[in-house]
């Protein structure tokens, strides 16, 4: 058996015992290496690195764009639902940047958008704020209910009696 033994490991028939388990042993740890290469395939044998290397930079550079987008599309989302729900005077313009922060993630936008939808008007389309500013009464202004009965009592006009209160409300 020892001459089968060392004729199919390729020494000769006078091989001592120690030369044989030796030459197993090598051929085990040969065997276990051409294994694990063929498991973990070696991408640069099929292709060169430097392709590679270029398709992998265009991958993460395609990721980013498309979350930049992706981003960006939600933003644009969540100021609709925001600005439809202050059209709809559901909510203050004043708290507009309060809401576009709950609207930050899909599941804030979600729930902000339930919420839009079963809110009740809050703010008539008489009482909504003007898109500009108050027109300008040059220097002073106007008087209120209360002031303008104040200074008829104390028998002054609306301009008298603007000049004793300093122009200042």
């Amino acid at each position: 058996m020892k001459k089968e033994l060392c004729s199919a490991l390729g020494l000769p028939e006078t091989a001592g015992d120690a030369e044989v388990i030796a030459t197993v042993k090598a051929l085990n740890a040969a065997k276990s290496d051409t294994g694990q290469k063929a498991m973990g395939v070696d991408p640069a044998a099929y292709a060169p690195r430097a392709d590679l290397n270029a398709m992998e930079t265009r991958a993460v550079e395609a990721e980013k764009q498309i979350a930049a987008l992706n981003a960006e599309t939600f933003k644009a989302k969540a100021a609709a639902a925001v600005d439809g729900a202050i059209k709809d005077g559901k909510i203050m313009p004043a708290n507009r940047e309060e809401y576009l922060a709950l609207c930050s993630s899909d599941d804030g936008l979600e729930k902000m958008e339930k919420i839009f939808a079963k809110s009740p008007r809050i703010v008539g389309p008489d009482t909504q704020a003007p898109d500009s500013p108050p027109p300008s009464t040059e220097g002073t202004p106007a008087l209120n209910a209360e002031e303008a009965g104040l200074a008829k009592a104390m028998g002054y006009t609306a301009e008298e009696f603007s000049k004793i209160r300093g122009g200042k409300k």
